[in-house]
């Protein structure tokens, strides 16, 4: 791991972390939270009053607009049937992480809407070979973790999946988890 240490400018600190894979992450963290990580991890009293002494950032939430972003299909199974499954379909998919037994994939193509990305994920899933269909169903779990931007505006935004889709994704064996991502900074 290595880091710069924060500027007037830039109060963030970098870091440049090896993840147990080799993967390299440039991060960024606040002062402040890294020592409310480290003050909820351990409860350390002396951190914590030095954490009451600095000052609150100031959050400046953008005017851009909550809006669907994709749906990440989350897989976790034995290694080789993970391994397998993302070899079935991966000229229809792009994989995002496979660690072992997880793995994490999106549709090579972008759609519009929640309903019709997950249509779409049904429809590859459907069209499967049946040998590839036995890997489907012997995944411990298949999340659809749908991914959503907020924004100032509007005040309330709606995400449909209509009962059809539903009961697709149902007879699939799918969960669903919603990531919901905060405003960006301007």
């Amino acid at each position: 791991m290595s880091g710069d240490a924060p500027t007037k400018e830039d109060p963030k600190i970098d870091f440049t972390l090896e993840g147990e894979t080799g993967e390299i992450f440039d991060v960024k963290f606040s002062l402040r939270g890294i020592l409310s990580t480290v003050v909820l991890a351990h409860g350390w009293e002396a951190l914590k009053k030095e954490l009451a002494e600095l000052d609150r950032p100031t959050i400046v939430m953008s005017a851009a607009s909550t809006d669907f972003l994709n749906v990440d299909i989350d897989l976790r199974g034995d290694s080789d049937d993970v391994a397998g499954f993302l070899k079935m379909v991966e000229p229809s998919v792009v994989v995002l992480s496979h660690i072992d037994i997880d793995a994490s994939i999106e549709l090579a193509e972008d759609y519009t809407s929640l309903d019709t990305t997950m249509l779409e994920v049904i429809r590859l899933i459907e069209a499967l070979p049946p040998d590839a269909k036995k890997v489907w169903s012997r995944l411990k779990y298949r999340r659809a973790n749908i991914g959503i931007q907020t924004g100032a505006k509007p005040h309330a935004a709606e995400f449909a999946i209509s009962a059809k889709t539903l009961e697709a994704m149902a007879a699939l064996g799918f969960e669903v988890a919603f990531t919901v991502y905060s405003p960006t900074k301007d």
